[in-house]
């Protein structure tokens, strides 16, 4: 394959990908066939299939984009001070959903992680780490002083987890009409009120 082709079909692919997306965002993963991500793009079924084996193919790259590219680490700041770093990580998160929304279709729709197990244990696995790193954080903190003790730091990881998945799935019922980034501020003042 010369290198012309290869862009081409790393372009096609990209092109699925986005259509897979979209399609998922508006209709649910129920909606995704061959033929309407065909459709989407306007190639045909068969020739979706020079580009990945299967549906199911699809789906696992689709939701390798988002896991591995929409999903912001905890690691973004240098800063040792608690409510910075967890500023940091809600107004960095929302903002990366803000540009690319569709994006929490995968993260937040329940059917595909019932039809695909493996998208659901690396969702698991994410959330899971998710949750330890900022319990260390809050443990980390504890020991050094900065929040009192009577602070379970498990569940501050749940309440602040659980607070940023409800503010994404009002932010998506309600067809993405607000800047996800503008309600991180006043999420955040009442999350850190809980660590004083």
């Amino acid at each position: 394959m010369s290198e012309t082709e290869r862009k081409g079909s790393l372009e096609r692919q990209n092109q699925i990908i986005e259509a897979a997306l979209d399609i998922i965002d508006k209709e649910g993963i129920h909606s995704l066939t061959l033929k309407s991500i065909g459709s989407a793009i306007g190639i045909s079924d068969a020739a979706l299939l020079r580009h990945f084996r299967s549906k199911e193919e699809i789906v696992e790259a689709t939701a390798q984009r988002v896991f591995f590219e929409c999903v912001v680490p905890e690691e973004t700041t240098r800063s040792d001070d608690v409510g910075t770093i967890l500023s940091q990580l809600i107004r960095n998160q929302f903002e990366k959903f803000d540009s690319f929304p569709q994006s929490t279709a995968v993260l937040f729709q329940e059917d595909i992680f019932r039809e695909y197990p493996e998208i659901r244990a690396w969702f698991i696995e994410r959330r899971n780490d998710r949750k330890e790193r900022i319990s260390g954080l809050i443990r980390k903190r504890t020991d050094l002083g900065q929040i009192d003790r009577s602070v379970d730091p498990d569940v501050f990881a749940t309440i602040f987890m659980g607070a940023m998945r409800m503010e994404v799935m009002e932010w998506r019922d309600s067809g993405y009409s607000w800047s996800l980034r503008s309600r991180a501020d006043p999420l955040l003042e009442q999350l850190l009120g809980i660590l004083r």
